[in-house]
């Protein structure tokens, strides 16, 4: 995930790295990482590199020059100012437009999947504010279709909700899921369960660790059964992107902390 491997700007876990994102190129190939998945944030969305012209020739050629590739983009964006409803603390809401903005330029990066977080951060959801939302994405299906761009539901949901979630979109063609192992952890979720749930409709995953009910802690600390998370995988025969969203560390430490991360993963045969 951007910004894990930079010391963080602010209090945040996750949040687009204004200073050293070119740097963190060189950084990823030098512990022989060679995917990224980028971050956009509210603040700064129409200057983030991701979304100027000038952006996207320097991500192309850091990209061809390190052997990075970025096929995914979080939309952290709609996180802070969602799409289908006003945000409970800050009460901004986004336009589809900006959405149609961001697919329109990830064609011209080449990414292909957008991770749209509805998650406990951003207020909690019921099934009209979702209808809501699952209309939104609808009207713009066509449009996401010939730009080659699929949304990945990241979903903090229990599995009822997740497989209520799953009939709703089952006709949208551009519309899936991310699994977020720390997530489902954090809520106590069958992992083998929820991933038959999203099945074909899995389109990327992100490697975290959370305590039951609690907040992320490092891989192997948390509530994530990572066995299982691996077996259910396997039976999906899923060969997507694994994205590491693990926690933080020592601060000025983060490239030994992604190292260490990457042997953990390495030890399921994720690579």
């Amino acid at each position: 995930m951007q910004g894990r491997l930079s010391e963080p700007a602010s209090d945040k876990i996750q949040e687009f790295p204004w200073k050293s994102w070119k740097e963190e190129f060189q950084q990823a190939a030098s512990i022989d990482l060679h995917l990224l998945e980028w971050t956009l944030d509210l603040q700064g969305l129409y200057q983030n590199p991701f979304m100027t012209p000038a952006g996207h020739k320097e991500i192309k050629m850091l990209s061809m020059q390190h052997n990075i590739a970025v096929e995914s983009v979080t939309l952290d964006c709609f996180l802070e100012s969602p799409l289908h409803r006003s945000h409970p603390e800050t009460l901004a809401m986004s336009e589809i437009k900006d959405l149609v903005a961001v697919a329109e330029n990830a064609r011209n990066l080449g990414v292909s999947i957008g991770v749209l977080p509805l998650v406990a951060e951003s207020g909690r959801d019921d099934r009209e504010t979702l209808r809501g939302l699952f209309s939104k994405l609808a009207a713009v299906q066509d449009t996401c279709v010939e730009l080659n761009f699929q949304l990945a539901l990241e979903c903090e949901f229990d599995t009822e909700t997740i497989h209520w979630i799953s009939q709703e979109i089952r006709e949208l063609r551009h519309v899936g899921f991310n699994f977020d192992t720390g997530n489902s952890a954090s809520l106590g979720n069958n992992p083998i369960e929820e991933l038959s749930i999203y099945g074909d409709k899995l389109f990327n995953v992100h490697i975290k660790d959370r305590k039951l009910k609690g907040k992320t802690v490092p891989l192997g600390q948390g509530n994530a059964d990572f066995e299982a998370i691996s077996l259910g995988l396997k039976e999906l025969n899923y060969n997507g992107n694994m994205i590491l969203q693990a926690a933080r560390q020592e601060r000025g430490q983060e490239r030994d902390t992604i190292s260490s991360y990457l042997r953990f993963c390495e030890s399921f045969g994720w690579r």
